[in-house]
């Protein structure tokens, strides 16, 4: 009986949690565009300012609306994602 009951708790949970990464929608214009529910993107604004890593490659710098500064880095398997940068006195 437990273990019937941990099932079907397990399932339950599993179910809920998973989802599609990527979520699409089609635009009036017949493109399909990615939709994000339920993630609060953040806006940033430009500094105009620019971030250049050790092999040369400059980055430019953003500015969340909290004031935090950070570059759009991109890994090795092409993963586009946020690189927060701390400034030293």
């Amino acid at each position: 009986m437990k273990k019937l009951i941990f099932s079907i708790a397990l399932f339950c949970a599993l179910n809920s949690t998973c989802t599609a990464q990527t979520k699409i929608k089609e635009s009036n214009t017949g493109e399909y565009v990615q939709s994000v529910s339920g993630a609060k993107l953040g806006t940033y604004k430009d500094t105009s300012k620019v971030f250049v890593t050790k092999s040369g490659e400059k980055l430019p710098i953003y500015e969340t609306t909290k004031g935090k500064l950070f570059v759009f880095c991109t890994s090795k398997k092409g993963n586009v994602y946020r690189k927060y940068l701390t400034i030293e006195n």
